[in-house]
């Protein structure tokens, strides 16, 4: 089986021209909380508190991850996405222009993660669950702790799990089996997975699956 994140100018100037460690604490404490807020203003106006579909279908057409207009479908989704975007800390600019905003949100991560490069993605435990031919599968995404909460929706809009009795790489698709994924305790994913059974209610002998990215 394959293995398969309005100040004066003048003070203004003085500010920029003293290295960020040479400034006084308080200082330095002053200039990023203004950092801070300004991100956050700026995540906010790009996702206002209050809007009607056109305006919220206008604020997520601005993401070039399309993944994220695709998958916010109702209010609810939505705030919990502008909260999500407005607590990460990332400016708007890259929340906007990172291809893994969408995969960042439905993970659970507290920022918005970098985007996954091939090999990140393994299958880290097999086992069989008895005889009706289910199987359980552990996997993780390198450097990524999946949230415990994280919802099994969102999760499927990244994950995936494809399969074929007979390992014909043409035919791995999800129309042969059933899965469902839940967050572990320990930052993976638990994927339980029931292949297709013939017109007699069998499973099949041998079944040959990947995790996937979409």
């Amino acid at each position: 089986m394959k293995r398969e994140i309005n100040l004066l100018v003048l003070a203004a100037a003085t500010v920029a021209a003293i290295p960020a460690l040479s400034m006084p604490i308080g200082l330095r404490t002053a200039v990023w909380g203004i950092s801070t807020y300004n991100g956050r203003t700026a995540v906010a106006r790009l996702l206002p508190e209050t809007a009607d579909a056109a305006e919220i279908g206008e604020a997520l057409g601005g993401f070039n991850d399309p993944a994220v207009a695709a998958n916010i479908a109702n209010d609810s989704d939505y705030g919990e996405f502008r909260e999500w975007a407005l607590e990460s800390g990332a400016r708007v600019e890259a929340l906007t222009n990172s291809p893994a905003t969408w995969l960042s949100f439905a993970v659970g991560a507290p920022a918005l993660l970098a985007e996954p490069k091939a090999g990140d993605l393994a299958i880290d435990d097999v086992s069989p669950m008895g005889e009706d031919g289910n199987v359980e599968l552990v996997f993780s995404l390198e450097d990524v702790a999946i949230d415990k909460h994280a919802d099994e929706a969102r999760l499927k809009s990244v994950f995936g799990v494809v399969g074929d009795p007979a390992m014909n790489e043409t035919k791995f698709t999800e129309d042969n089996l059933a899965y469902s994924l839940s967050p572990t305790d320990d930052g993976r994913v638990r994927a339980t997975v029931a292949p297709k059974k013939d017109s007699g209610g069998r499973a099949p002998d041998s079944f040959f699956m990947r995790v996937k990215m979409k």
